[in-house]
C-alpha cells in the first residue's frame, strides 16, 4: 500500500503556501512497536517525525526550509537542554551546595522580625528566602519525583512530535 501524506508549508521568501507529498508511515506498525516497547518506540518515532517534518519542509522554488518548523524544533531543543540542566543541578551538583549555603546563612543579630521591610533590605530578604526555603523545597521535590518528571518530559516531547506533523498535514 503506497499511501502518501500531503503537507502544506509557507515559503520563507515569498510567504506563499506550497505542498509537499511524502510517504505516509504505517501507523498500525508504529503503534504495535510502541505497545511492545512500553512507549519507548513512540518517543523515538516522535523525534524521527519532527526531524522528517523539518527535512521535507524545503520550498521547491527558493530551496529554503520552513522557518516555523525550525523555530518549533529550536524551542523544543532549548527547553530540553534547560530541563536536563535543571535535573543535573538539583540531582548532582546542588545537594552539596544547598547544605553549604544553608550553613553559611545566619540571621543578623539586629534583625527585627516585626519591622516593615525596607527597600534596601529587599535583596538580602529575597536571597535569604531563596536559600532557606525555595531552593531546598525545589531540590527536595525534584530529588523525590525525578523519575516522574523525566517521564512527563518524555511524554510531552512525544505528544509534541506526534501532533506537530498533523498541524501541517492536509486532508
Amino acid at each position: 500500500m503506497d499511501e502518501r501524506e500531503i503537507f502544506e508549508f509557507r515559503c520563507r521568501c515569498s510567504g506563499r503556501p506550497f505542498q509537499i507529498s511524502a510517504p505516509a508511515p504505517s501507523r498500525g506498525k508504529h503503534l504495535a512497536l510502541g505497545a511492545a516497547t512500553l512507549g519507548t518506540w513512540l518517543f523515538m518515532y516522535a523525534i524521527y517525525r519532527l526531524g522528517r517534518l523539518y527535512w521535507i519542509s524545503k520550498c521547491p522554488q527558493c530551496r529554503k526550509r520552513s522557518r516555523s518548523v525550525f523555530w518549533a524544533l529550536v524551542i523544543v531543543l532549548l527547553l530540553s537542554v534547560e530541563f536536563g540542566r535543571t535535573m543535573y543541578y538539583f540531582l548532582i551538583s546542588a545537594p552539596q551546595q544547598i547544605v553549604a549555603d544553608m550553613s553559611f546563612t545566619d540571621l543578623p543579630d539586629d534583625l527585627d522580625l516585626n519591622a516593615p521591610l525596607a527597600a534596601k533590605d529587599l535583596k538580602s530578604a529575597i536571597g535569604f528566602v531563596w536559600v532557606i526555603a525555595a531552593l531546598p523545597a525545589a531540590g527536595m521535590f525534584i530529588s523525590t519525583y525525578w523519575p516522574y518528571l523525566i517521564l512527563a518530559w518524555a511524554s510531552a516531547i512525544t505528544l509534541f512530535g506526534l501532533i506537530l506533523p498533523s498541524y501541517y498535514r492536509k486532508p
